[in-house]
């Protein structure tokens, strides 16, 4: 136990100063080669891991964060060593993460994926638009390779509304979060604790009704298939053909079931843009589903219109 502890100390006194070990060594009128920093490393390393680790609160190590504005990597986050603790989630959830570091994105997957979730990691938005229909929420970096976190969240929320996001950065700044919380969900800045990050992804999946059955039946005669992504009447056997619109504003009210939503939420997660006082978009879709899915559309049993508020739909 002394002999940990002393490695312990002597690991961050390392790691964490190293530059106050470069300086003392250069005023003494030594000189440290890079091979000879290497070296003192492995050593540490090596007498590090060949101790017997029985508490996961005695011993850390440093995991990297990397600062988005420069893209080099600061010893930031302590978390605990040894192998992680094995949590499971409620069911197997899949998660797009989308991070173009190396070292961050290994490292966040292979915590997520010990505790039960299906991870897809992409260094870049290149067919995110294609994956995030088959995703419950998506995890996504702001500065990335070609376009922006921004940008890619924009068209991701467009693709696939019902699916949360949550922008993952180290772009810290009031003015970054509320261009991000636009369109995205949830907002976490680096670095962060992953244990932090699990339970905001929870509840995103909570909030979106990602545990709805997979076969939903509204008023008598439509039956939803989730998994298939069909509408169908059941009274006559046909398939529901509807808009991609249609589609995305449906799935919004199955995601949030029995919930009376403003006409501004609904228009701004569908479209993208605010909403503007006196647009009538909403309201002719609205429309237009109701005669593909209500028996008697003068009369809906399936779409509601919450006077005054907005509309909802009850499962």
């Amino acid at each position: 136990m002394y002999l940990l502890c002393l490695i312990d100390h002597l690991k961050q006194l390392y790691l964490g100063g190293s530059l106050f070990f470069m300086c003392a060594l250069q005023l003494g009128g030594a000189a440290l080669p890079p091979s000879a920093t290497n070296r003192f490393d492995r050593l540490i390393s090596k007498m590090y891991n060949r101790c017997e680790i029985n508490s996961y609160d005695r011993v850390e190590r440093l995991v990297p964060v990397c600062d988005e504005e420069t893209k080099q990597m600061s010893d930031a986050r302590w978390i605990p060593a040894g192998k992680p603790k094995q949590i499971r989630a409620e069911g197997t959830r899949s998660i797009l993460y989308i991070e173009d570091n190396q070292e961050i994105g290994l490292w966040v997957k292979e915590e997520l994926e010990q505790r039960g979730y299906e991870v897809q990691w992409l260094i870049s938005g290149d067919g995110a638009e294609r994956e995030v229909l088959e995703k419950d929420v998506v995890i996504l970096d702001i500065m990335l390779p070609g376009l922006d976190g921004f940008t890619i969240g924009q068209r991701l929320k467009k693709a696939a509304p019902t699916v949360p996001i949550l922008l993952l950065s180290a772009r810290s700044a009031v003015e970054d979060k509320l261009a991000g919380l636009q369109f995205a969900d949830d907002y976490v800045t680096k670095p962060f604790h992953i244990d932090e990050l699990a339970a905001r992804v929870e509840v995103l999946l909570r909030r979106s009704g990602s545990g709805l059955p997979k076969r939903l039946q509204l008023g008598q005669h439509i039956v939803v298939n989730m998994t298939e992504n069909t509408v169908r009447n059941e009274s006559t056997g046909e398939e529901i053909i509807l808009t991609g619109k249609q589609h995305q504003i449906l799935m919004y009210f199955l995601s949030r079931p029995n919930q009376i939503l403003p006409k501004e939420q609904i228009f701004e997660a569908i479209w993208g843009e605010p909403y503007m006082e006196g647009d009538k978009t909403l309201m002719v879709h609205i429309r237009h589903l109701r005669k593909k899915l209500e028996q008697n559309p003068d009369a809906p049993e399936i779409v509601e219109t919450v006077r005054g508020i907005g509309y909802r739909v009850r499962l």
